[in-house]
């Protein structure tokens, strides 16, 4: 099991082997790259264990494209991720026959600037969670061509699933619709094996308790296995914090038929029992107190006894709250003439409080609110980093970090930064408004460029004039 939390939200993963399944090969990943945050769903028909299991090789391949090919549109990214990854299977398995009639599917999903965006082959499905609600985003869908056959042959023998590796030429679904969560809204990938035992109601459950991800995830994976599941169940779940977006956007997929367990046996046994009942009459017994007053109540004697103590304590409650006052009123007798003696005195003491009243001083002028810099902070570079992936946490252009004064020789040859070192930023270049609330317009890609070309000597000492001299 994996578990980790990040900066906008936290996932947890777990996958385990059916009880009639020879074998799992099932295969979860997490990683960053340029393209963002990637999380990873495949499992295949492999029937043995290997290395190089479909599977397998469909995650190595994914992950080998949006690491080494940077796609302006996250839609396109996913979709020629998935047109290589099957192009690659493909061709592995022509050339080797152990892999004929193998295949993998997959579920993909991307974030990028607090967007989530999806694509998927096979039955393996992604759920979104508004905190009341289950919605699927994502799944595998029907080859049209072959639909296409099915419908002239009035057979389903042609109707199939796309996979991967089993056609040269695939089209997998992308909801190219993204979506915009807000916090505590989570994101389920899970495989036939979960949605297809487990109900509904009860993932809802599970994902509306406030318990940690980690544990929710052992908790929908121990449901799977009460469920008798005869298959792999594998399933990734994320959970959003610290998110700035204030409405949440998404477009489900619609389908004929649901995709949940219906607990048909449950249904059939409870049809059963109320046949039985009405063949064979038997006689009603109360189960709980509250019941056996009710059926008290049906005898009229009962009922009349339970109306009028009703009524009674009723009007007391009335009596008590609107009648009854248990201090009445007394009447007291006040002398209207007041001694002149004291009236003198009360007169002598306001003078003295007049004459002792400093006179009010005018109030100061409003200060004006002064811009504030925000001081720098300390960065300790990890492995794999790169300026584009320490942009996104900053929104800080790697110039302005290359040439502050305090990270001299902090940097290589090329200058890029060394895994391991700290380097400082300096947030007052940054474009957030939450790290550089007075200047973080001065920054935004507009002035400073897509790629930060637009930063120099010139445009850093302009910035200096315009509002910190």
């Amino acid at each position: 099991m994996a578990n980790k939390k990040l900066k906008y939200f936290e996932y947890a993963n777990h996958t385990k082997k059916g009880k009639s399944a020879t074998t799992n090969t099932d295969r979860l990943a997490f990683f960053e790259c340029d393209n963002g945050s990637v999380f990873l769903l495949c499992q295949d028909n492999s029937t043995k264990q290997s290395v190089t299991s479909p599977s397998q090789m469909a995650v190595e391949r994914m992950k080998y494209y949006l690491e080494n090919e940077f796609v302006q549109n996250p839609h396109d990214a996913l979709y020629n991720a998935f047109i290589y990854t099957n192009g690659f299977i493909y061709e592995y398995a022509r050339k080797n026959q152990s892999y004929q009639g193998e295949y993998a599917d997959c579920t993909c999903l991307l974030i990028r600037d607090n967007k989530v965006y999806t694509a998927s082959t096979g039955e393996l499905a992604t759920f979104y969670f508004n905190c009341k609600k289950l919605f699927l985003v994502s799944k595998g869908q029907k080859d049209e061509e072959n639909l296409e056959k099915s419908n002239q042959t009035n057979s389903d023998s042609h109707y199939e699933t796309i996979h991967l590796g089993r056609q040269q030429n695939i089209n997998p679904r992308i909801n190219y619709h993204p979506i915009e969560p807000v916090n505590d809204d989570k994101l389920l990938l899970c495989s036939p094996g979960f949605y297809q035992n487990v109900p509904e109601k009860s993932i809802q459950k599970i994902l509306s308790d406030p318990m940690p991800v980690q544990t929710k995830v052992l908790r929908l994976m121990d449901m799977a296995g009460e469920e008798d599941s005869q298959q792999n169940v594998s399933l990734q779940l994320i959970s959003f914090y610290n998110l700035t977006n204030k409405e949440r956007k998404f477009e489900p997929l619609v389908l004929k038929k649901g995709l949940f367990s219906s607990n048909k046996k449950k249904k059939t046994a409870t049809i059963s029992d109320e046949t039985d009942s009405k063949a064979t009459p038997k006689p009603s017994t109360p189960e709980t107190p509250l019941e056996h007053l009710k059926e008290k109540a049906r005898q009229p004697l009962a009922k009349a006894i339970i109306i009028a103590l009703s009524a009674i304590i009723l009007a007391y409650m009335f009596y008590d709250l609107f009648i009854y006052n248990p201090m009445p009123p007394v009447a007291v007798e006040v002398d209207s003439q007041v001694p002149e003696d004291a009236i003198e005195e009360t007169q002598s003491i306001a003078a003295d409080m007049t004459a002792e009243t400093p006179p009010a001083e005018s109030e100061p002028a409003t200060v004006a609110r002064q811009a504030s810099i925000p001081d720098d902070t300390v960065y300790e570079v990890q492995s794999g980093d790169t300026w584009g992936r320490i942009y996104r946490q900053f929104e800080v252009c790697s110039w302005f970090i290359r040439n502050h004064p305090q990270n001299a020789g902090k940097f290589d040859r090329n200058d890029n930064p060394i895994s391991g070192s700290r380097i400082y930023i300096p947030l007052i270049y940054s474009a957030m408004e939450s790290y550089n609330p007075d200047f973080y317009t001065q920054f935004t890609t507009d002035k400073t460029g897509s790629s930060c070309e637009n930063v120099d000597n010139t445009f850093l000492e302009n910035f200096r004039t315009e509002h910190l001299n």
